[in-house]
């Protein structure tokens, strides 16, 4: 008997579990630990974290303060490497930032440190694909002086 033949004689909440098995996983996290350099000591986030998020999931990361689960979330965003195990989203290894996930940080600053401001706004432009040229005039604010600089914008289709 096929799989789809199979499905067709079971009841529609066996169905939709059924169903459920055999979909993909968007999120896959993996033996996953996580750390990181203080001043003094290297903390352990996380520790062999394992989980499997669907596309129809609800999923939530609920803990104490400094349990890793902010940490963890970057990883997934990319920003933070495992140091051990791996992160696959639609099947693809997690390596860096990438288009296809938006973080908002819960810090007050914002910029990915190892970039200049430049790089921190064109980052999410780049990424996406959808540039225009644009010249705008940049104004040194300590001693008044402008000069041109060229900024890709993006540029959105979608409403």
């Amino acid at each position: 008997m096929t799989k789809t033949a199979s499905i067709s004689m079971l009841n529609t909440a066996d169905k939709a579990a059924a169903i459920y098995q055999t979909q993909e996983a968007l999120l896959d996290v993996n033996g996953v630990t996580l750390q990181y350099a203080t001043g003094r000591e290297l903390v352990t986030a996380t520790y062999r974290v394992d989980f499997s998020i669907k596309s129809s999931d609800r999923f939530v990361l609920l803990g104490p303060s400094g349990c890793g689960k902010s940490t963890l979330l970057k990883a997934v965003g990319g920003y933070l490497e495992p140091t051990e195990g791996e992160i696959r989203l639609r099947g693809k290894k997690v390596r860096r930032p990438g288009p296809d996930r938006m973080m908002v940080f819960q810090e007050f600053d914002q910029l990915l440190p190892w970039m200049s401001v430049l790089d921190n706004v064109m980052f999410p432009l780049i990424e996406t694909g959808k540039l225009a040229d644009l010249q705008v005039l940049d104004k040194n604010p300590l001693d008044g002086t402008s000069r041109q600089v060229n900024i890709l914008i993006y540029i959105s289709a979608e409403k």
